[in-house]
Protein backbone atom coordinates (compact mmCIF):
# COMPACT_ATOMS: atom_id res chain seq x y z
CA UNK A 1 0.00 0.00 0.00
CA UNK A 2 2.41 2.43 0.91
CA UNK A 3 4.58 1.69 -2.27
CA UNK A 4 0.91 2.39 -4.77
CA UNK A 5 0.98 5.79 -1.86
CA UNK A 6 4.24 6.41 -3.29
CA UNK A 7 4.03 6.03 -6.57
CA UNK A 8 0.47 7.62 -6.93
CA UNK A 9 2.93 10.28 -5.74
CA UNK A 10 5.23 10.84 -7.87
CA UNK A 11 3.81 9.86 -11.24
CA UNK A 12 2.39 13.22 -11.20
CA UNK A 13 5.15 14.98 -9.93
CA UNK A 14 7.17 13.80 -12.61
CA UNK A 15 4.96 15.18 -15.35
CA UNK A 16 4.57 18.33 -14.00
CA UNK A 17 8.75 18.50 -13.71
CA UNK A 18 8.44 17.28 -17.25
CA UNK A 19 6.17 20.33 -18.21
CA UNK A 20 8.10 22.69 -16.58
CA UNK A 21 11.51 21.78 -18.56
CA UNK A 22 9.30 21.28 -21.80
Amino acid sequence: MAIYLFYHLLFPFRIYKMFLMA
